[in-house]
C-alpha cells in the first residue's frame, strides 16, 4: 500500500480507523483493505453513528489527514460541529483560539497511544 509519506516508499497492511467517544469507548471502526484517503472515512463513519446506532453526535474531532472542505460541509449538513483539524497553519491557529477547542484537539490524539 503506497501512502505517499515522505521517506517511505510503501507500507504494508490494511487501513484501520477507530472512533471513540470522549470517555474513550470505541463506538465505531472501519477496516479498509484498499487505501482510501483519510478524508473519505468521515462520511461512512458519520452515517453509521447517526443511522445505525442512532447516537446523538454533536461534534467530530480528527487529525489533519481527515480535513477536507467536503467533510466540513457534510458535518454541517448532519447538524454536527466540526472539530476537524485544518491543514493550513493559520486556520488551525484560529480554530484553536477558544480553550475548549484546544482541549478537544489534544484529546483526539490519545487513542493510538493507549494501544
Amino acid at each position: 500500500m503506497v501512502r505517499g509519506k515522505v521517506g517511505a516508499s510503501g507500507e504494508f497492511g490494511n487501513k484501520f480507523s477507530l472512533v471513540e467517544n470522549k470517555q474513550g469507548l470505541i463506538i465505531d471502526y472501519q477496516l479498509n483493505q484498499d487505501n482510501p484517503s483519510d478524508s473519505k472515512l468521515v462520511v461512512p463513519s458519520v452515517k453509521c453513528l447517526k443511522e445505525v446506532t442512532g447516537m446523538p453526535v454533536k461534534k467530530r474531532w480528527t487529525d489533519r489527514g481527515v480535513f477536507s472542505v467536503a467533510s466540513e460541509a457534510m458535518l454541517a449538513a448532519h447538524g454536527m460541529e466540526s472539530g476537524l483539524c485544518p491543514r493550513h497553519p493559520q486556520e488551525l491557529k484560529a480554530r484553536l483560539a477558544p480553550p475548549c477547542e484546544k482541549k478537544g484537539m489534544k484529546r483526539r490524539g490519545r487513542t493510538g497511544a493507549r494501544w
